[in-house]
């Protein structure tokens, strides 16, 4: 997840950092909101369903559930209807994975503004920047990776993709395979040796590992055996479907 942020703060800089006014502020956001959020309400509704389910037969006493709209109440359910679950404390409920949504959609706001206020200065932008790190990366050394903090989360990793793809695009032209497969090692070290969400500790690596990795992948010649291997059909294909197989798994 922390990785997919870092390549949505590249992908979302590439594209979108000229915003220089409001008007172009709502016109991002709203093209974000329909990325992502149709899928979304239906898979929030797909929960809703399968909870009304658990009540009826739980009347019937044929699963016994005792959880019934706890977590998954009708104020969680606002939140998420509203993309709000990360702000309001209601991550942990209904379509879990989709705390992640709800704090890309709000990090995609952030963004927005960043750019605005910043008029295609890159100095000022690079400076927003560095206080939104600063500032997640403090809230996450307190507070662990948990989605309960799933904002500052996607924040830190977003802008750390983002300030990568400012400072260094183009100066990662050509980058041996070597240094390109050093950082995928780099990423799996890290899944193995971080003990989850629960802390921070390493996990503040992914995106200094991602970040870079993203810039060298772009850099690389074609014949370059990784890019050949992610340039396979069924895997452009996947990526293509990915946002949907990422909010269906739960399911």
């Amino acid at each position: 997840v922390d990785i997919f942020f870092v390549i949505s703060g590249y992908v979302i800089t590439l594209n979108y950092l000229d915003i220089k006014s409001i008007d172009q502020v709502v016109s991002f956001q709203k093209r974000r909101f329909w990325r992502i959020y149709p899928l979304h309400f239906v898979t929030l509704l797909f929960f809703l369903i399968l909870e009304i389910l658990k009540l009826i037969t739980y009347y019937f006493d044929s699963l016994g559930v005792s959880s019934l709209f706890v977590a998954n109440d009708l104020s969680s359910f606002v939140s998420h209807l509203f993309l709000a679950q990360v702000i309001t404390g209601d991550a942990i409920s209904w379509n879990i994975v989709s705390w992640s949504i709800s704090a890309e959609f709000w990090t995609y706001i952030i963004f927005a503004f960043a750019a605005f206020f910043s008029a295609k200065d890159i100095k000022k932008y690079l400076f927003i920047s560095t206080l939104l790190i600063g500032i997640s990366a403090i809230t996450l050394s307190i507070y662990g990776f948990l989605p309960a903090n799933g904002l500052a989360r996607a924040v830190y990793s977003f802008f750390i993709g983002s300030y990568f793809f400012i400072l260094f695009e183009g100066k990662f032209k050509n980058v041996s395979s070597l240094i390109t497969f050093s950082l995928i090692f780099g990423l799996f070290s890290i899944a193995i040796f971080s003990h989850g969400e629960d802390s921070s500790g390493i996990n503040f690596f992914i995106p200094f590992f991602a970040a870079p990795l993203l810039l060298a992948l772009n850099g690389s010649n074609q014949n370059n055996i990784l890019m050949k291997f992610l340039n396979l059909p069924i895997l452009i294909y996947l990526g293509k479907i990915s946002f949907s197989i990422y909010l269906l798994h739960n399911i």
